[in-house]
């Protein structure tokens, strides 16, 4: 007979589609996972999964399962935020999930400052540039710079970040400092990947940059950022990573490259818990206090 534990690995599995990431979703070993499931079809003779190829897929028995599983899954979720909901202590772990960018940039460094105010607190980082399920409890909050869509999701704008053209100093001293659009024609362009083009920022440098000039692509913005700092070419990036390199120098400030909005989202049956309301003031306020930087606002370097 299965129980929740046994749904949960069935579910992980499905949805990360590798028991490596079964794994890291539940925080157990690999072996865990496969042994957990030959379990699980054990006792329900018959296979859920298909291993032909390198993922895991449902088989017909799989997919009957599934919307139960679904079931059973979100019941139980919602049994645990309930008794979680009017919880005042202000311990426990917090999960949070964000992009690499804003993760290693300004949440990070933070995280002393909110040690310090609630040390019963311990956070989880999760940088990943999936939306994850906020409903299906893969974490507790986002920091995004798309709004989530999700069915009871609370959103709450917390700033704007815009993004600039960065390069280095020695790499200008080679190449020259452009003076308008048209002379990026001769420059090194960092581009982004397909993974990253539904970001403005990204568009624009393809519009700009012809196939010949890109030199570089990264699939995620520290990747790009990264590249610049290192003397690669010309990157459009956020300009909060930009004005915090001091390698960096931002050319052509008047030109509007993209900006985007940045949200915190969380479930509404755990936005009364008082760590995550701690952590998302804490996040709100880190955010805030960067605004300007974040806008995109010249500062001034000694």
């Amino acid at each position: 007979m299965l129980d929740w534990n046994d749904l949960r690995y069935f579910l992980a599995i499905h949805r990360t589609r590798t028991l490596s990431g079964a794994g890291r979703h539940l925080k157990v070993d690999q072996t865990t996972v496969g042994r957990r499931l030959a379990a699980i079809e054990a006792a329900l003779g018959a296979r859920l999964f298909s291993r032909q190829t390198r993922d895991f897929t449902l088989t017909p028995a799989g997919d009957a399962i599934l919307p139960t599983a679904e079931r059973v899954e979100e019941a139980m979720l919602s049994l645990a935020r309930a008794v979680e909901g009017d919880d005042a202590r202000l311990e426990g772990e917090v999960r949070v999930t964000t992009n690499e960018a804003f993760a290693n940039r300004l949440l990070l460094p933070s995280l002393p400052a909110l040690r310090r105010r609630h040390p019963a607190i311990r956070i989880e980082i999760i940088s990943d540039s999936r939306m994850l399920d906020l409903g299906h409890g893969e974490a507790d909050i986002a920091v995004r710079a798309r709004r989530n869509a999700q069915e009871n999701i609370v959103v709450k704008k917390i700033g704007v970040a815009a993004f600039g053209l960065y390069a280095t100093e020695e790499y200008l001293a080679r190449a020259g400092v452009p003076a308008t659009l048209d002379d990026l024609d001769r420059h090194d362009l960092i581009g982004y990947s397909d993974a990253l083009g539904y970001l403005a920022a990204a568009r624009w440098m393809a519009n700009v940059a012809t196939t010949g000039r890109c030199v570089f692509r990264g699939n995620t913005i520290l990747s790009v950022a990264t590249a610049a700092s290192e003397g690669v070419g010309l990157a459009v990036i956020p300009c909060f990573l930009g004005e915090m390199d001091p390698a960096l120098r931002r050319v052509l400030p008047q030109e509007t490259v993209a900006t985007l909005d940045v949200w915190t989202a969380v479930h509404q049956d755990v936005q009364r818990i008082a760590r995550i309301r701690a952590v998302l003031r804490h996040i709100t306020d880190v955010f805030r206090a960067r605004a300007g930087m974040l806008r995109g606002e010249v500062v001034p370097r000694a």
